[in-house]
């Protein structure tokens, strides 16, 4: 059944044509925000961002969550010290991330 299955699928997009375009950023916004031990806002939501990355430039885990708040029960990713993170898909929503201590930076990078 798999092999009928797979030839079947094989001659169908043998007689298909798929269009494909690729999005390039053209402008970047390069930002820092403070480790702090309450929710903090990394980015707003924008419609415009294509992509983000985020390094923890701290000593503390970060809890980074796509969403209206993080906490250390509710996050997306923890980043620990050191640690660089880019988004998985075009997340155009609001960025928030808590630290386990209130020390260093998130260095993050937006495009759009």
């Amino acid at each position: 059944v798999t092999d009928t299955v797979n030839a079947r699928l094989n001659v169908y997009l043998q007689n298909t044509s798929v269009a494909v375009s690729q999005v390039a950023a053209s402008s970047s916004a390069i930002t820092s925000v403070a480790g702090a031990t309450s929710s903090t806002q990394l980015l707003a939501a924008s419609s415009a961002r294509l992509s983000a990355t985020f390094y923890n430039d701290s000593s503390a885990n970060a809890y980074l969550a796509l969403a209206a708040s993080a906490s250390t029960t509710a996050f997306t990713k923890i980043l620990m010290p050191g640690e660089y993170y880019t988004l998985p898909m075009r997340w155009t929503g609001d960025v928030y991330a808590i630290w386990a201590s209130a020390t260093g930076n998130m260095r993050i990078t937006e495009l759009s």
